[in-house]
């Protein structure tokens, strides 16, 4: 009888990522829909199962294609970029995804566009803190010079304690 359950579980979680996903897709202009969105497909990741349906079902393309669209939205960019940190977190294998859909440009143009707007800023600075436990991604990321990106979010909001915390553990990560 449990298994059961937790079989109409996964399903029912599924069903509401692809609709999510669909939603976001649909009303791809719409940017409190985009926002709304994102932040319920991030509360939804709880596993390695989650991250990859979100994958599956087009979900970094359709947060990257987000971002691009509302580049001048931080508070879309800022669920975006959150939505990725946490799929990495929660299934380090699907890092190199991100890094090929062309996110980390993507987020850098973010951060170097609200670089006053503390919550994108540490957003940012923790997803790349979320590719930094790959080796892969590091060397992507080295390409980027994220690093560069990174000390000036810090030195450009030095009273931000968490943008201080996510670039110094980031930091530490890309110097071992």
């Amino acid at each position: 009888k449990r298994e059961g359950y937790v079989i109409n579980q996964c399903y029912s979680t599924v069903r509401k990522i692809k609709q999510l996903i669909f939603t976001a897709q649909q009303r791809c202009r719409d940017v409190k829909v985009q926002r709304t969105t994102f932040a319920k497909l991030r509360n939804l990741i709880k596993s390695e199962d989650e991250a990859a349906a979100i994958v599956n079902c087009g979900g970094i393309g359709t947060l990257s294609n987000a971002m691009i669209i509302h580049s001048e939205k931080p508070l879309v960019l800022a669920e975006a970029v959150a939505t990725l940190a946490e799929l990495a977190w929660a299934d380090s294998s699907l890092c190199s995804k991100t890094v090929k859909a062309g996110c980390i440009s993507i987020v850098l143009a973010a951060m170097e566009r609200h670089y006053a707007h503390a919550t994108l800023q540490q957003m940012a600075i923790g997803f790349f803190r979320s590719l930094s436990y790959d080796g892969k991604c590091c060397r992507s990321m080295n390409e980027f010079n994220t690093v560069a990106a990174v000390i000036l979010s810090m030195y450009k909001n030095p009273k931000r304690v968490e943008i201080i915390r996510e670039g110094s553990t980031y930091l530490q990560n890309m110097v071992v």
